[in-house]
């Protein structure tokens, strides 16, 4: 019998995992969608949804891949009450929170155990949800950079020049969906993968190298597109290292942030 996976915030990760047929997934979301695994319609923060018999007694593992809703000055989802509440109901088994770089401030040079900048943005409360997950054992929290091969680029890279936030020659910390999926599926099934560990991949490329590569896939007939930032949003210049993540797959061949996954 497949093993189950609890998934908190089931949205495109999960798709992509039941797509995999390797665990029963059952997943909590607020909103109803299309998906071909069991579907739980509620707010994971309230006691009603933890009184739903379709929830699983004994899960392999919790996922937690619900966003914080804090881009852009949002109240937030309530993801350290939905903490709060996995402490009550599943206090027994792994859980895996799918948090992100943006903790981290400007550094050249960002590790695993790098200190996570103490008052910038959404910093603080971000890394207060992780210390709500660790406080859990056991509990790995994966600080994701940006998510790419998940479809066309909602930038309309057919027009020169292209205007981003921040300096275009920044460092674009990356991980391919197909590789996040990898990392998923090799730490649920390891009860030894705890604490920290940043998921980007090996390949270093600024954000303007990105876009161009993407503009000549899309746009081969175009000129190589002219990536400028706009000063008036400044962005952090991280440069983050995954020593732990690239040890723990070394013989993983890592996709660049343009490629395409094989069916």
């Amino acid at each position: 019998m497949k093993p189950e996976l609890l998934v908190i915030g089931a949205g495109s990760l999960a798709h992509a995992l039941a797509q995999a047929q390797t665990y029963r997934l059952i997943g909590i979301r607020r909103r109803r969608q299309d998906a071909d695994f069991p579907l739980i319609i509620g707010d994971a923060a309230d006691d009603a949804t933890w009184e739903n018999p379709q929830l699983p007694a004994q899960p392999h593992a919790v996922l937690i891949t619900a966003t914080p809703g804090l881009r852009g000055g949002g109240r937030g989802n309530r993801l350290l009450e939905v903490i709060a509440q996995l402490h009550r109901h599943y206090s027994h088994c792994p859980w895996i929170y799918t948090g992100s770089t943006a903790v981290y401030g400007s550094s050249p040079h960002i590790l695993d155990d790098h200190a996570p900048v103490q008052a910038e943005g959404r910093a603080p409360q971000l890394r207060a949800i992780e210390e709500a997950v660790l406080a859990h054992a056991p509990a790995l929290v994966l600080r994701i950079g940006a998510i790419v091969g998940t479809g066309p680029s909602r930038r309309d890279l057919s027009r020169s020049p292209l205007v981003i936030p921040g300096d275009p020659q920044r460092p674009f910390p990356y991980v391919h969906q197909y590789d996040l999926l990898q990392v998923l599926h090799h730490t649920v099934q390891d009860p030894s993968a705890q604490g920290v560990m940043n998921v980007v991949a090996p390949h270093a490329c600024s954000y303007a190298e990105y876009y161009q590569q993407l503009q000549q896939q899309q746009f081969p007939q175009h000129p190589l597109l002219e990536v400028v930032g706009d000063p008036q949003r400044p962005q952090p210049w991280r440069r983050i290292i995954a020593p732990r993540l690239w040890a723990y797959m070394p013989d993983h061949p890592w996709l660049l942030p343009w490629q395409q996954a094989e069916s």
